[in-house]
């Protein structure tokens, strides 16, 4: 009988390590001015601090946040597009979610499974404007973020899984009225 129970639990503490949990200034922040348009069509508008975004890893984090918010968005049925330079209204319905990563440490999968806890801790710090994408309105603001472990070893969140969380939290507040 405890050979049987060893794999499940083994499993479990699997399946539980890979979480992400995500930090948000939501419950103080007023709410986000949407409407039924806002979870329409999502467009991803991404920038950061030079510093980040001269990085080696940015272009990973930049994949991380299309794949992330792609998903997120297809998850609800809306459209998905993304948007350089500065932020801007594309004259449709939707929301602009213009995303300022403030901080980062990107982790991916190879260097975590191979490096465990000695790779460190992934995270990042965002802060996020939501934007009326007919008009260019600003429908409000939060900062969101996430990290890791480095003590749950190869089974911590990694950047990936963190902004997949982001994001589905991110498109999460489109649907609140």
């Amino acid at each position: 009988m405890k050979f049987v129970l060893l794999p499940i639990t083994v499993t479990s503490m699997l399946l539980a390590g890979c979480a992400a949990t995500v930090n948000t200034t939501t419950a103080s922040a007023p709410p986000l001015k949407t409407s039924a348009a806002s979870a329409k069509n999502i467009v991803l508008n991404l920038e950061g601090d030079p510093q980040h975004t001269a990085g080696e890893d940015w272009t990973k984090l930049k994949t991380a946040w299309q794949s992330g918010m792609k998903t997120a968005a297809t998850e609800i049925g809306a459209g998905y597009a993304e948007q350089d330079d500065k932020p801007r209204a594309t004259g449709r319905d939707g929301t602009v979610v213009a995303v300022h990563i403030k901080d980062y440490r990107y982790l991916g999968t190879g260097t975590r499974y191979g490096l465990g806890a000695f790779a460190g801790n992934a995270f990042v710090d965002a802060n996020v404007s939501f934007i009326d994408a007919r008009s260019g309105k600003l429908l409000g603001e939060r900062a969101y973020n996430t990290s890791s472990s480095a003590w749950q070893g190869i089974f911590s969140a990694m950047t990936d899984k963190q902004v997949e969380a982001l994001s589905r939290e991110i498109v999460g507040e489109l649907q609140k009225k």
